[in-house]
């Protein structure tokens, strides 16, 4: 059952923690405190604030979580050969998820660092409450090179894309079109959605062959790795295996191989 900040044993968990703080703190400004109960006191009510902003942050998503919206795919990207795939933009996602996170004292910060990591870029999406609590998420990518864009364009259209996956894992949003009809799992061949098992292979077994991710994604047309047919799982198994030969035989002899760095 979700428990809103108006309900009763909420207010009441709030109370006592700002009532225990308070004490501490009138125990703090005692001049006649030695130095180490001092810093047990402090660090007290450090602990008992954090988690008084733990149990705000966590109520307030609670509410938050109804009032998100779904997201329009406006977007079309054509990935060639006649494959296109539709995607919400982040200008429409950023639009429309502002004023609720607004509402309720939420607000997402992103960093990005193209240094850690050569070739790759990564996007860490933090969600933060204004009592002070927060969560975070990341993810990278090497920069997305299609449609001939420069190096400069590459890099904004990675980290644009980045932000908007990582700022839907944290608000676990949804888009209109995802998953209807089981339309996700079978614009890319025959069969039902993958199960938990064969995403979790999956995501293994590209992390074990050091594929690029946004690569395979985009060699079926997918926005993340579970949206793939269950009918092209044992395909994608074979081409990851077939990868990992390949770029074992270029370590062999010396030669530059696509392995995403680790």
């Amino acid at each position: 059952m979700t428990v809103s900040q108006a309900d009763p044993a909420y207010e009441h968990q709030q109370i006592d923690a700002r009532d225990d703080a308070g004490e501490i703190l009138r125990l703090i400004l005692n001049p006649d405190i030695n130095q180490e109960r001092l810093a047990f006191l402090i660090s007290t009510r450090d602990q008992m604030l954090a988690r008084q902003a733990m149990l705000a942050y966590a109520h307030a998503r609670a509410e938050m979580a109804v009032e998100m919206p779904i997201i329009e795919k406006k977007g079309r990207m054509d990935r060639g050969s006649g494959k296109a795939i539709d995607y919400g933009k982040w200008e429409d996602v950023n639009e429309k998820i502002a004023p609720v996170m607004q509402r309720h004292g939420f607000f997402l910060e992103f960093k990005t660092d193209s240094k850690s990591m050569p070739g790759r870029i990564e996007v860490t999406c933090y969600l933060r409450h204004a009592n002070g609590h927060l969560e975070q998420t990341s993810l990278d990518s090497a920069p997305d090179t299609s449609g001939g864009k420069n190096a400069i364009q590459a890099q904004i259209s990675t980290v644009t894309y980045l932000k908007r996956h990582t700022a839907g894992a944290l608000l676990n949003l949804s888009y209109r079109g995802e998953d209807d009809d089981g339309a996700s799992a079978n614009r890319n061949g025959n069969g039902a959605a993958l199960t938990d098992e064969q995403i979790k292979t999956l995501e293994d077994k590209i992390e074990e062959v050091g594929a690029d991710r946004a690569l395979f994604c985009d060699l079926y047309g997918i926005e993340q790795v579970g949206q793939l047919s269950g009918g092209k799982y044992a395909e994608a198994m074979a081409k990851l295996t077939a990868f990992k030969k390949q770029e074992d035989a270029k370590a062999a002899a010396g030669k530059p191989t696509r392995r995403r760095a680790k």
